[in-house]
């Protein structure tokens, strides 16, 4: 299997739960992570958690569109304030972009969202299993420790 090159802009919390999907699905061999982070502490991080990985300035991307599209993919996990002006500094990108939630924008062809478990191999099977039943309605629940009850203002909220 050739590398796959990503470039994963925004490495926070996300960032570095997609890097880990990434690595999980492909094999860290199979990988060649860029990070496109401005802050100091989320490239700490990813010097310390991914093998090997290069970091790439914002500035860089703007002003070479040859380094943009020498890249196979693209998660996106930048703070969602920031996804729309990402977005149109990735438009014409030909490989895949993977906006992280929420989404406040739209999407161009090649760009996609949604939860990580939202593309997991098993709901293919399951959905193809449900087509052949006469369904009429499923109802799911999410359990999680998470509360986001007390968050009243930004994003989360």
């Amino acid at each position: 299997m050739d590398k796959k090159k990503v470039l994963i802009v925004g490495f926070g919390r996300m960032g570095l739960s997609h890097a880990a999907l990434v690595s999980g699905i492909l094999g860290p061999e199979n990988v060649d992570f860029h990070v496109c982070d401005p802050g100091f502490f989320a490239r700490l991080v990813a010097r310390a958690l991914l093998k090997e990985v290069a970091f790439v300035s914002l500035k860089a991307l703007k002003d070479s569109r040859d380094l943009l599209h020498s890249f196979d993919c693209i998660p996106l996990t930048a703070p969602p304030f920031l996804r729309s002006e990402f977005l149109d500094m990735l438009s014409g990108f030909a490989g895949r972009v993977f906006v992280e939630k929420p989404v406040f924008c739209r999407l161009a062809a090649g760009q996609m969202s949604g939860y990580v478990l939202q593309h997991a191999p098993l709901n293919p099977l399951l959905g193809e299993s449900l087509r052949k039943l006469q369904v009429r309605r499923v109802t799911a629940r999410l359990l999680t420790n998470a509360s986001f009850e007390s968050i009243t203002k930004g994003w989360r909220s």
